[in-house]
């Protein structure tokens, strides 16, 4: 099926003769541009020639063709990402580990939009929010034509608290963002939809040991003698993500399995508990009365068990 699109062609007769015969030549002008407002016009001009004895026949048309309203349109969407190969731990979210941001980007309209940014882009970590400015991205901006998709990334190294927040919260990591650009000297934006990536827990523990020697009176080894005193201290840390409660330690000294709570049945009395490191959250929290035990220790945190041994007979013996 033919459509017209035109209003109608004109023509003049700029000169002629009787019978005369000759040829047609087409001239067309194309006017008006992508940036002309929704009213401008795509014109035609139609020139036809011929020759009539020595006389030049010459007559002219033109067509007009309405341009479509420009509609410059963007879309967009997001996506996180966790690389849990840049920390201490390579299976497990912690200190070092990179979240990126990916906003792709569609041209939808029909007309070119530039300078688009991401702009206004946050991660919301616990409570805590970090903003990403357009530079942070890669590209940092981009001239799109109709049709182009562009996707842009930023990419960022999370703390070891934004680690813990991130899992404390429950919510794991949100990211906000919107796309900007001009078509026309107009502002043309686009909303993104939030999103959201969990951050799996990692319970997870590390103990070292440290030890002191004491001579009793009388005694001048270098080694333990009967009558000296060990004084064992056992650090334990949270290296996980996540709070671990009711802490404590059991030992296997000299054949004895000693509790941090205490082992009356051979006289130990509960291991003395100190905070070494405080957790970056404010999660430690220890009840007194429960002796020998820390109650709750943040990820981050650390805690000393001490415990003094005095050296048996049995003991020296056994060697």
């Amino acid at each position: 099926m033919k459509r017209n699109t035109g209003n109608g062609a004109k023509g003049k007769m700029l000169s002629a003769a009787g019978g005369a015969t000759g040829t047609l030549a087409l001239a067309l002008v194309l006017t008006g541009a992508p940036i002309a407002p929704a009213f401008a016009q795509l014109q035609s001009t139609v020139t036809a020639t011929g020759k009539a004895g020595d006389a030049d026949v010459q007559a002219q048309g033109t067509e007009s063709t309405d341009l479509a309203e420009p509609l410059p349109s963007l879309t967009a969407s997001q996506r996180l990402d966790l690389d849990v190969s840049k920390g201490r731990d390579s299976e497990h979210a912690d200190e070092g580990d990179d979240v990126s941001v990916t906003v792709t980007v569609t041209n939808d309209g029909n007309f070119p939009v530039s300078r688009v940014v991401v702009d206004g882009a946050s991660l919301t970590i616990g409570g805590d929010t970090v903003e990403l400015e357009p530079a942070a991205f890669d590209p940092p901006s981009a001239d799109m034509k109709a049709g182009d998709t562009v996707t842009f990334t930023a990419t960022r190294p999370l703390t070891a608290e934004q680690v813990f927040r991130a899992v404390a919260a429950g919510d794991g990591i949100i990211v906000n963002a919107g796309v900007a650009g001009t078509a026309k000297g107009d502002q043309i934006t686009a909303s993104v939809e939030p999103g959201n990536l969990l951050v799996a827990a990692n319970p997870q523990l590390a103990i070292g040991t440290n030890s002191v020697l004491e001579k009793a009176e009388g005694n001048e080894g270098e080694g333990a003698e009967t009558g000296d005193t060990i004084t064992y201290k056992y650090t334990v840390e949270n290296v996980g993500n996540v709070s671990v409660a009711d802490v404590a330690v059991t030992v296997d000294l000299a054949g004895k399995t000693l509790q941090s709570q205490g082992t009356p049945d051979l006289g130990v009395d509960p291991f003395e508990v100190t905070v070494s490191a405080n957790d970056p959250l404010g999660l430690n929290e220890d009840d007194p009365e429960t002796a020998g035990v820390y109650d709750m220790l943040g990820p981050g945190g650390a805690v000393e068990f001490t415990h003094a041994h005095v050296v048996t007979q049995e003991e020296f013996e056994a060697q």
